[in-house]
């Protein structure tokens, strides 16, 4: 699903899980962009709608991977 083994490490839920979570909110190839963000998939599918896009989540993320 595209997420790094520390954020797969740090989200604590099989894989299967965080897919059925996240289905259809965002489409797939950026559920870890806003997930590693730290957006549920109802904010980050607020999010989307009001314009913000997954590269922007991708800067959270990327200021996220330090912690």
């Amino acid at each position: 699903m595209g997420f790094t083994p520390r954020e797969a490490a740090r989200a604590a839920r099989p894989a299967m899980e965080v897919l059925a979570a996240w289905w259809g909110a965002v489409p797939l190839e950026e559920v870890a962009a806003w997930s590693a963000a730290g957006l549920r998939p109802e904010e980050a599918a607020a999010q989307r709608a009001t314009g913000v896009t997954a590269e922007q989540a991708a800067v959270l993320r990327a200021l996220r991977a330090d912690q």
